[in-house]
């Protein structure tokens, strides 16, 4: 074999050599990168992979050498991440209570420190939270210490009441109550407060802070009857009454409050009176009744809850009608008196004069302070029987406080007046003066009296209105001597006519209301001791109508409203005196003159014998003062203060004949004297009559040409009917002889 060319080769032997890269330090995401060398710091040159350092995550970046002799590197590249400490808000707490403490890990795992390391408990301020890792944000909370509120304010306080928490009162927001000055429990708003006297404990919350506790003095003056009294019978106004047994006075009380408690019945007899400061409650089930002449009388205008019972009983026969008024709400009409008749309940219409049919008392309610006229219940006797007891029987929560009606006039000769039926709208009586004073008329009161001689009903003999105004009273009738004369207050139930010039509001208040137990139904207010004096006109056949002259200061001769009141009635014998040529059943007149002359006006039903006579006095004419009547038609003088005036009068209106006058005259027995002014002769169904104040001996009926066509003898009174003699269209001369042969002659025209 044979052996090739030798060639020369070099061989050049290069050392390895590694890259020197330093290590890259960690930094924060998202921040800008390092860049990465191609040639290391010893000069190694070379390429990368990834050739871009990521800010987002970390990894290992390797170097590969160009130059295949040298060695490599890799470089672990961390990239931090960016984390948020997420600490939650603080809540606000209140200044001096445990401030929170801050943490120094978040609840995502930051850790790090705050700056200031405690939170204050006694101002607001903010706390920055440092992370240790750098890469980590920090983070600031804001603290807010709400200052404590003031302790509330609050005043001693009183109840006469079973009270409760929710009754305390104070000025400030959240209220709690405690019974601790610290410590202890909420008190629930239904807690009954201690009797007598105790200290509560009351703070306010405002921002959720507490505040500190002001301490409150709490009275509860109560007394409970349990059939027996828990202290006293309550006798003040300070004292609240609670009754949770059955109980009938015995004694009038005066309360604070009354609570009656179910099934508890409370009843007020006759002559007994409540008298109660603020409101009356009666639980369902329970009763609170006043029998016929008690009164229940409240203060201050206060709420009342429940329905007490108070009855009103009144003396009727069944064509008697009463003016009524309910003491309570609700109150309907037939229901409280079911058996009269359905068209027999009435109201009075001021601008027609006229009394109004109630369309339906099934579904008509009692107006407060309104005026009913209902007549008896169907099946009571008829007079001249006996009388029945009416039970009235009011049911409703009681009236109380200011109440208000409208009135109203209508034009008249004399000027606008306004005759309104309202009445009283308290469970009580009222001062009649005290309500005039505030509310400017006159009262007018239907006495529901059918008068009767024996079986004859003379009411149209009777003015059955009994007026009251400032100025007086008078009566509307006489029984057995005694009249019905308004003396001192409106009772409960009771309706009345009132007489107004002006229309207006009538105001009744709780002032008015009084503890009288008296049983005339339809009584008026007391008043001072004045100069007045009372006529009646009376017959045998009971006829009876007053007429009042009353002398007060700053009242005059003319109209005086509030103290003159017109007269009502006209269509009976009536007797007023008159102002200008108007008739009054009461006249003020100013102070008294002896020179003053009081004209007189009488309306009479039926011609015959009548007697005008002092019924009472006031001040002067109950000493020294006369005061008589003149007799313009006889043209006598008679001192009527001494004894009654017996006179003859034609039916009809007389205006002029009678006067009362103050100043000495000579006076005449007008009773013994016989002439033509003291005999009347009138005709009634169709017989001749004649009347004359004297006794009567015998009677000659001539015609006109002198022939004596009848006679009567013996007659000895001082009124005959001549039944046998029936006079005809003619001319008559009536030859009339008293017992004294005194003579005088008629010439009458039938």
């Amino acid at each position: 074999a044979g052996v090739s060319n030798r060639v020369l080769v070099n061989v050049v032997n290069n050392s390895p050599v590694t890259s020197n890269f330093v290590t890259i330090p960690s930094f924060c995401a998202g921040t800008t990168a390092p860049i990465l060398a191609t040639t290391s710091p010893n000069g190694v040159a070379g390429t990368w992979s990834p050739a871009i350092i990521s800010n987002t995550t970390s990894r290992s970046y390797v170097f590969t050498p160009t130059a295949a002799c040298n060695i490599g590197q890799t470089l672990a590249v961390t990239v931090n991440p960016v984390a948020t400490s997420n600490f939650a808000a603080v809540p606000a707490f209140c200044a001096g209570t445990i401030a929170p403490i801050l943490a120094t890990t978040s609840p995502n795992g930051v850790a790090g420190t705050w700056s200031p390391a405690t939170i204050s408990n006694i101002a607001s301020g903010s706390y920055v939270f440092t992370p240790t890792a750098a890469c980590n944000v920090a983070q600031t909370l804001s603290v807010t210490v709400n200052s404590r509120p003031n302790a509330p304010t609050a005043t001693a306080q009183s109840f006469c009441k079973e009270a409760t928490v929710a009754d305390l009162t104070a000025t400030g927001s959240n209220l709690k109550w405690y019974l601790n000055a610290t410590g202890g429990s909420v008190l629930p708003s239904t807690t009954e407060l201690f009797w007598q006297t105790y200290t509560y404990h009351v703070s306010q919350t405002v921002g959720g802070c507490e505040s500190a506790r002001t301490a409150v003095t709490v009275t509860v003056s109560l007394t409970k009857w349990q059939g027996y009294w828990t202290s006293v019978a309550p006798n003040n106004t300070s004292t609240g009454a609670v009754f949770q047994a059955n109980y009938t006075a015995d004694t009038s009380l005066i309360a604070c409050t009354i609570l009656v408690k179910s099934p508890s019945i409370v009843t007020f007899p006759a002559g007994f009176n409540l008298t109660v400061a603020n409101g009356i409650t009666v639980e369902p089930g329970a009763s609170l009744i006043f029998e016929s002449n008690s009164n229940l009388i409240q203060i201050n205008t206060a709420t009342n809850t429940g329905n007490i019972v108070y009855k009103r009983n009144a003396q009727m026969n069944r064509l008697d009608y009463v003016f009524w008024s309910s003491p309570v709400a609700n109150q309907n009409l037939l229901a409280f008196t079911p058996n009269t008749l359905p068209n027999r309940f009435n109201t009075f219409s001021e601008p027609t004069k006229s009394w109004m049919q109630v369309a339906s008392p099934a579904t008509t309610n009692f107006e407060v302070a309104r005026g009913y006229s209902l007549r008896a219940p169907n099946g009571f006797a008829q007079a001249p029987l006996a009388s029945v007891t009416f039970n009235g029987v009011f049911t409703g929560v009681p009236n109380n406080g200011n109440i208000v009606v409208p009135v109203t006039t209508t034009a008249s000769p004399t000027g606008a007046v306004g005759f309104n039926l309202i009445g009283n709208p308290y469970p009580s009586t009222i001062d009649a003066t005290e309500f005039l004073q505030a509310n400017t008329g006159a009262a007018y009161f239907w006495t529901h009296q059918s008068y009767f001689v024996g079986t004859t009903l003379v009411n149209g003999g009777v003015a059955n209105y009994a007026a009251f105004s400032l100025g007086g009273a008078v009566a509307a009738t006489v029984n057995q001597g005694v009249n019905d004369r308004p003396n001192g207050f409106i009772q409960a139930g009771q309706g009345f006519m009132f007489l107004t010039t002006t229309n207006k509001n009538v105001t009744f208040t709780n002032t008015m209301r009084e503890a009288n137990n008296a049983n005339q139904f339809f009584r008026t207010a007391q008043q001072t001791e004045s100069d007045k004096l009372w006529l009646n006109l009376t017959n045998n056949s009971g006829a009876f109508s007053q007429t009042m002259v009353a002398y007060l200061p700053n009242t005059t001769t003319g109209f005086d409203d509030g103290y003159d009141a017109l007269q009502m009635n006209t269509t009976r014998n009536v007797l007023s005196s008159k102002i200008a040529e108007t008739n009054y059943a009461i006249q003020s007149r100013g102070n008294f003159v002896s020179s003053d002359v009081v004209k007189l006006n009488l309306n009479i039903a039926t011609a015959g014998n009548y007697t005008l006579s002092k019924d009472s006095t006031n001040g002067i004419f109950t000493s020294a003062q006369d005061f008589f009547l003149k007799d313009n038609l006889t043209g006598t003088t008679h001192n009527i203060k001494q004894t009654p005036y017996n006179f003859v009068s034609t039916a009809g209106e007389t205006a002029d004949r009678f006067e009362i006058v103050y100043q000495n005259a000579t006076l005449s027995n007008a009773n013994n004297i016989f002439e033509n002014g003291n005999v009347i002769v009138f005709e009634q169904n169709g017989n001749l009559n004649i009347s004359a104040t004297t006794e009567l001996k015998n009677v000659k009926i001539f015609d006109i040409q002198g022939r004596n066509i009848f006679e009567a003898k013996d007659i000895n009174a001082k009124a005959t009917i001549l039944n046998g003699f029936r006079p005809q269209q003619q001319v008559l001369l009536i030859q009339i002889t008293n017992n004294q042969n005194q003579i005088v002659t008629k010439k009458v025209v039938f």
